[in-house]
């Protein structure tokens, strides 16, 4: 894989989350290896207010390709319909998955959150005690690091799912 410009890289969803700061992120002990690279090892509040990751994947298809690199705003929250990375307790994260996810945010209603994915068309609700954080994604990379923002309606996850 290829490095992006000015930034260093370290795995969270499948493993690569690209921080201004060069950090490694250390890894929970108590996790099998199989695990090591899909939890981010830290606080959230501690990424750099930007920051990237690595997707894995086809359930945002087409708005998310599997292997796009999203970049993340660590002060920007959200709106409802907009393409979010969702950040699970350690905890809450079952063996094998990610805990940082890339979905559509459709809202937080009575301690749930509920999160979309395109391919196949669902729901997902995980209770709120086990989110700690959600994240606006603001653009992905291109070929060669350059800077996409995402357009008006992959923000708002306006895209149909056309199954033939």
């Amino acid at each position: 894989m290829t490095a992006l410009p000015s930034r260093s890289r370290a795995r969270v969803d499948s493993g690569e989350v690209f921080t201004e700061t060069g950090e490694n992120p250390s890894v929970s002990r108590s996790r099998s290896r199989a695990d090591a690279g899909r939890l981010l090892g830290r606080d959230p509040a501690d990424l750099p207010r930007r920051y990237a990751m690595l997707t894995e994947g086809n359930c945002m298809w087409p708005a998310i390709m599997d292997g796009t690199v999203c970049e993340m705003d660590r002060e920007q929250t959200p709106a409802e319909g907009e393409i979010a990375c969702i950040i699970r307790s350690e905890a809450a994260t079952p063996p094998g998955e990610h805990q940082a996810l890339v979905k559509i945010y459709r809202g937080t209603f009575c301690g749930i959150v509920f999160l979309e994915t395109l391919n196949p068309s669902a729901v997902l609700a995980l209770p709120s005690a086990d989110v700690l954080a959600i994240h606006r994604v603001v653009g992905t990379r291109g070929a060669g690091g350059a800077f996409l923002p995402l357009p008006p309606a992959a923000r708002r996850g306006a895209y149909q799912v056309i199954v033939a």
